[in-house]
This record gives structure tokens, C-alpha cells and sequence, in this order.
């Protein structure tokens, strides 16, 4: 076996797996390189090239401590997408481009809600590719492919059955709205965890300030104080302190950060 003899095969799994939705059983692997007389040690090397590539190999899965090549996604999404996958594999789901999807076609643009629902199987598989090449981490993937479901739903309520090659069109609607709506979920997630960085900032600057203040009057501190010496209005210090776990307490009506 030559390194361009591995590569070939491995090019040629990629290329089966991308086929399958990015999904290959670890039979079908072990199959695949059985001319190759590969030890168990370089097998799992090549399923973790294979999952690092963001293709599940069913039936495999890696030691929790293991330190070499992990896919982008956790264990639980790993887990997760294996079964989802071939729960969907196990569904006889209605396929693009067949006498009965153009039936089904017809009959949602005449308003059935059971046709439109038989509509949405044939991308289903769509949505979990497009939310596995979406990827980054910074949704989880059940909730992106969710997302993508019901983006997949809604598509089909609004879309315009009776423009011209509607059929045609349908597909390219279907999964630019499955596109948009994985897109705008990982855009509002950045945004809350920037928040939330910046909630952590201001936490550790006002806990720092308290025991300057503390140190330096040699006493416990109050609200106002604390809020001058941030600059920042005492009801934005008070929200801060009870997020930070500081007690507020009233002394001589008024409010003073005394700490735990």
C-alpha cells in the first residue's frame, strides 16, 4: 500500500459518504479497506480521519480521553446524528424527482396539509446536511437541524405553488430558507454569548471595584459609591451586583454592597 493508494480510497469514501448524507457504516469502511491488511490501531485512524472530515461512520465511536483527530461536534451530537441519521434512513421517505413527489406537488398546491407534510420528507435529509456543513460549535446540532426543520415547514406554507415552474423552483426556495433560518440561529447565539462575555466583564470589574473601595475605607460600601466609582447609574450596579452574587443590603435607608 502506497500513501497515493490510501489517499485514492480514502477520496473514493468521501465521495460514498457525501452521497449517503455524509454518513457510512464502519462495516462498509472495514470493507473498503480489506485489501489494504490495515491493524486495528491504523483502522481507527482512518474513521477518525473520516469523522474529522465531518462524515459519521456508524458504529464507531472514540474513548472519551482519547487526544488525537475529534470531529467539530461533542460525543452527544456525534451520538445524536448517528441515530438521527439512520432513524431517517429507516423511513420510507418520499424522494425528489418521482411520479410520487410530483403528486404530492400537486395536491400541496391545492391547499392539502397531508401533501405538503409528505412534501417536507424528501428534504429532510437536506436539512441535517446543510446543519452538519453549517457547523461551528456555536449551536448545538440537534437545535440546529431542529431549526432547519421548521424552517423547512414554513417554507412550504408560504411558497407560491402557482408561479411559473414552481416545481422546479421549489427545492432551490426550500433550502435557501433552511440555509437562512441554521444561519440566523448561529448569528443570535454569537450575539448572546458576546453578551454574556460582556455580562462576565462587568462582573469581575464591579466585585474588583467593591474591594478597592472596601480596602481603601476600610468599611462596607454602598450602592452610590460603588456606581460613582464605575461611572455607571446605580440601577446598572445594583443589576450587576445581584448577578455577581453580592448581598444588597438598606442601612440607614441607603443601599449598601456588603458581599456574602
Amino acid at each position: 500500500m502506497t500513501p497515493a493508494d490510501l489517499q485514492k480510497k480514502l477520496t473514493e469514501i468521501m465521495e460514498t459518504a457525501g452521497r449517503n448524507h455524509y454518513y457510512i457504516k464502519k462495516e462498509d469502511v472495514e470493507k473498503e479497506f480489506g485489501e489494504f491488511d490495515l491493524d486495528e490501531a491504523q483502522m481507527k485512524l482512518v474513521y477518525e480521519f473520516l469523522m474529522a472530515k465531518r462524515i459519521v461512520v456508524g458504529g464507531f465511536s472514540k474513548e472519551s480521553d482519547s487526544s488525537e483527530i475529534r470531529p467539530e461536534w461533542t460525543k452527544e451530537e456525534e451520538d445524536f446524528l448517528i441515530r438521527y441519521r439512520e432513524d431517517l434512513m429507516s423511513m420510507p421517505l418520499l424522494e425528489k424527482d418521482t411520479e410520487e413527489f410530483r403528486n404530492a406537488f400537486e395536491c400541496a398546491a391545492r391547499g392539502d396539509e397531508g401533501a405538503r407534510n409528505r412534501l417536507s420528507e424528501a428534504f429532510l435529509q437536506d436539512v441535517v446536511d446543510q446543519a452538519v456543513r453549517s457547523y461551528t460549535g456555536a449551536v448545538l446540532l440537534p437545535d440546529m437541524i431542529q431549526e432547519g426543520n421548521l424552517r423547512l415547514v414554513l417554507a412550504l406554507d408560504v411558497f407560491d405553488y402557482g408561479q411559473e415552474d414552481a416545481e422546479k423552483k421549489l427545492p432551490e426556495v426550500i433550502m435557501e430558507e433552511i440555509r437562512s433560518g441554521i444561519h440566523s440561529l448561529e448569528e443570535e447565539q454569537k450575539d448572546v454569548h458576546a453578551r454574556d462575555e460582556r455580562l462576565v466583564d462587568k462582573v469581575v470589574d464591579l466585585k474588583d471595584s467593591i474591594e478597592i473601595l472596601r480596602d481603601e475605607m476600610g468599611r462596607k460600601v454602598y450602592l452610590d459609591e460603588v456606581a460613582d466609582f464605575m461611572s455607571i447609574s446605580e440601577e446598572e450596579a445594583e443589576d450587576i451586583l445581584r448577578l455577581a452574587g453580592e448581598n444588597i443590603d438598606d442601612d440607614e435607608d441607603e443601599k449598601a454592597a456588603t458581599g456574602k
